[in-house]
């Protein structure tokens, strides 16, 4: 539209006025158009950074309880039976965990998400939040015996608890050793 107006404008200077009025409507246009472009663009990028973060916060889980199964092996190479105590095995995660690290289907036999770092986590919510199909600890006899581990935590504050296994028997869909979503926040 500002444009046009130029044209007139310098087609007939006698008879049309308001070369500025012109000049600020095709500024104005450009940057409606800019600002345009830029909220399409951060409407597709703010959802896949959010996205990509609350993936980089599943990876804590996921490396901590490959590294709780370690130290379950090795404690189990060395003398025959697996622990429901993460302290005996060795096991530690670092501090400032997001995640509760449960070895047992009670919050006695677990590690605690730091909720002075997460106040708004309940612990006792997160151990809940285990499904009651996922058998939490050790199962059967040793030698002959099996534990499962699992994590479980709300990496993006909304009713969904996120909730990761591993086990060192095959469990359905996810072979001895591997680490599997069993509820996912960010789908969710």
């Amino acid at each position: 539209m500002g444009i046009v107006a130029l044209s007139q404008i310098n087609a007939r200077p006698q008879q049309v006025g308001g070369k500025g009025v012109a000049i600020a409507a095709i500024i104005i246009g450009v940057l409606f158009g800019a600002l345009g472009t830029i909220g399409v663009g951060a409407a597709i990028a703010v959802p896949n950074f959010i996205r990509f973060q609350a993936r980089s916060k599943q990876s804590e889980c996921k490396s901590n309880l490959k590294s709780a199964f370690f130290a379950e092996k090795a404690y189990f190479s060395e003398k025959g039976v697996y622990s429901a105590d993460p302290a005996v095995v060795g096991f530690s995660p670092e501090r400032g965990n997001r995640y509760l690290y449960a070895f047992g289907s009670k919050l006695s036999s677990a590690i605690p998400a730091d909720d002075r770092r997460f106040p708004e986590i309940s612990n006792q919510d997160l151990i809940d939040a285990i499904p009651a199909s996922v058998e939490l600890g050790l199962d059967g006899t040793c030698p002959d015996c099996s534990i499962t581990i699992a994590c479980a935590g709300n990496i993006d504050r909304d009713p969904t608890i996120d909730v990761w296994t591993i086990s060192s028997v095959d469990l359905p869909g996810a072979p001895a050793g591997t680490v599997t979503n069993i509820v996912d926040d960010i789908q969710n």
